[in-house]
């Protein structure tokens, strides 16, 4: 019986050595380490590790690696040595490749010395390796949007044109959390999106958005679509939120003539003078014309009938003539005044101006007076009978004398007497 205690006792004391050993020999810390869920292909942020060498001995050649090294990365060492009472410091962390949950391990390998027994009382180097724990979660939704533009039709200012469709798709494995829906740019007053609180989207499950459209003023109209969400990002799907762009333009009738202002210039009193003038729809809504009237000098006539109340489709529009005849001269002043459904001008007036100008005055004919007789004129001698015979009688005396000379020169001439 004493020999049995004796034996119990010494089997004992080699136990406890040997626990005690072993449980202060080489420890890691922590034991286990719990990732938190995250995008799949994503890096987590790294983890720290720290391996102790309690022991009265060195440990040599400490390594680490994991399993499965796809989805669990490690760094730091290899150590050559950790000397007793020593530390090292590896890390790991967490990349998931698919959606859901996944578990590891990181193992830290060295060598070091058996603990001693009765047989072999001188430990020898034996490899050794001590274990922490690994989990995490994998996600896998990427929010996607179609369509990615909406142009919607023209409406008048004020009114709204059919609503339009987007839906939101999650293109992985995990539910999509939509956490706001909003309008946002510069003309965001002219949208509105239903729903607009946040919602949960799944692979088969998509979400319908219904946008609207408002003019609340003339011309184009832009805004976005923002819809934020905790979507993983990568190379396709760079951001959590995406936007859709939004188009449409408020459109109005815009009543014109041409020209402006019609002058007829200065016509003589009594004179017709005829003009033309248009009246058009420059606008992109239809031009509804309730009335055109002439108003001010009776002298101008509006020659035209149109026809109204009449519509005008844009660019269409309607030719007028006017006539002004004045039986007065002075400036005469009138308008035209168009009224129609336009909103910024409801009566456009078109001005009409003549200036007659006064009559020339009519020269009167005047009667010369005779021309009196010049005090140095004489009248010329009246011929009567007596006068003539003087000077009958004084040509017949002249005549003879010639004669006679002539006769005498030819007889000297034949007789050639010299002279």
């Amino acid at each position: 019986m004493r020999a049995r205690a004796s034996s119990i006792l010494a089997a004992v004391l080699i136990l406890l050595p040997l626990a005690a050993w072993a449980a202060a020999t080489f420890s890691v810390s922590p034991d286990s380490i719990s990732f938190t869920s995250r995008c799949v292909r994503t890096a987590s942020n790294s983890k720290r590790i720290v391996f102790a060498n309690e022991s009265n001995q060195d440990a040599r050649d400490v390594a680490i690696r994991a399993t499965p090294s796809a989805v669990f990365e490690v760094d730091g060492g290899p150590v050559d040595t950790v000397p007793a009472g020593g530390r090292a410091t590896f890390s790991a962390r967490f990349v998931p490749q698919r959606a859901g949950a996944v578990s590891g391990q990181a193992l830290i390998d060295f060598g070091a010395a058996n603990p001693p027994s009765s047989s072999n009382p001188s430990p020898s180097a034996s490899p050794k390796t001590r274990k922490v724990s690994l989990s995490g979660s994998g996600i896998d939704r990427f929010i996607d949007a179609s369509p990615d533009f909406l142009q919607f039709s023209d409406v008048r200012v004020g009114q709204s044109a059919e609503a339009k469709v987007v839906t939101v798709y999650d293109d992985g494995d995990s539910p999509l959390q939509v956490k706001s829906i909003s309008i946002i740019g510069r003309n965001a007053a002219d949208f509105s999106v239903r729903p607009s609180k946040p919602v949960v989207v799944t692979d088969g499950s998509p979400l319908t958005l219904r946008v609207s459209f408002t003019a609340r003023g003339p011309g184009a109209r832009r805004a976005q679509l923002k819809i934020d969400s905790d979507s993983c990002v990568d190379e396709t799907v760079p951001a959590r939120n995406i936007r859709v762009d939004l188009a449409g333009a408020g459109i109005e009738p815009d009543v014109v003539s041409t020209p402006t202002e019609v002058d007829f210039g200065q016509p003589a009193v009594k004179e017709r003078a005829v003009r033309g003038l248009s009246v058009a729809n420059q606008g992109r809504y239809k031009l509804l014309v309730r009335s055109i009237e002439l108003d001010g000098d009776p002298s101008f006539e509006l020659l035209t009938d149109p026809g109204l109340p009449r519509t005008l489709e844009p660019g269409q529009a309607i030719d007028l003539r006017v006539a002004f005849k004045s039986a007065t001269e002075g400036e005469r002043r009138a308008r035209i005044v168009v009224a129609s459904n336009d909103p910024d001008t409801k009566r456009l007036k078109i001005v009409l101006r003549a200036d007659v100008p006064e009559p020339l005055p009519v020269a009167e004919p005047t009667e010369l007076p005779e021309p009196s007789p010049s005090p140095t004129a004489t009248a010329p001698p009246v011929a009567d009978g007596s006068f003539l015979g003087e000077v009958a009688g004084e040509l017949l005396i002249a005549s003879s004398i010639v004669a006679f000379f002539a006769g005498l020169f030819v007889v000297r001439k034949v007789r050639g007497v010299p002279e």
